[in-house]
């Protein structure tokens, strides 16, 4: 593959290997602290919410409520990070809102699923449960919007990602 012991050309297999990585490994550092802050929110309004506003409720609605209000305000906070990050900055507005909150509702969906099952059946924590079920969550939530929310849109390209028809 090298002639002459690499002699033409001036590229340095290692150096150049470790930028490349540093570059892509920067960027789910960024997208990691993003999570990190919106999880805050998130279990911490949501602690807040189930442990003494909500309290008095019965378990699904006390749980519906707090994830709904919980999700709403950290969802503001991880959107808006994401759409900071380099490889998601120039991406139309309107598309990944759209595919943003389809993604968000499916996740409280799941999120509240999940923690009601750990509650109802299994005797776990409230926040417990929310924690367990966000964990297996975030990383499927991460792959979706880096390969669906977020990626660069084609031209002729509709909204979920099919190419639209020409009449």
């Amino acid at each position: 593959l090298y002639f002459q012991g690499n002699a033409g050309s001036h590229y340095r297999a290692v150096m150049d290997s470790l930028r490349a990585v540093r570059v892509m490994g920067w960027g789910l550092v960024q997208y990691g602290l993003s999570s990190l802050a919106s999880a805050l929110v998130d279990v911490s309004l949501y602690a807040v919410l189930v442990k003494w506003v909500l309290a008095a409720l019965p378990l699904s609605e006390k749980l519906f409520l707090a994830a709904v209000i919980a999700r709403i305000l950290s969802s503001l906070v991880n959107y808006s990070c994401n759409r900071k990050l380099p490889y998601m900055q120039n991406r139309k507005l309107f598309p990944t809102f759209v595919r943003y909150y389809t993604l968000w509702a499916g996740q409280l969906a799941a999120s509240f699923g999940l923690v009601w099952l750990g509650c109802r059946f299994l005797g776990m924590d409230e926040l417990a449960a929310k924690l367990v079920a966000d964990l297996f969550l975030a990383a499927a939530s991460y792959q979706i919007q880096l390969r669906w929310v977020f990626r660069k849109q084609e031209e002729g390209e509709g909204l979920w990602g099919r190419k639209r028809e020409r009449a």
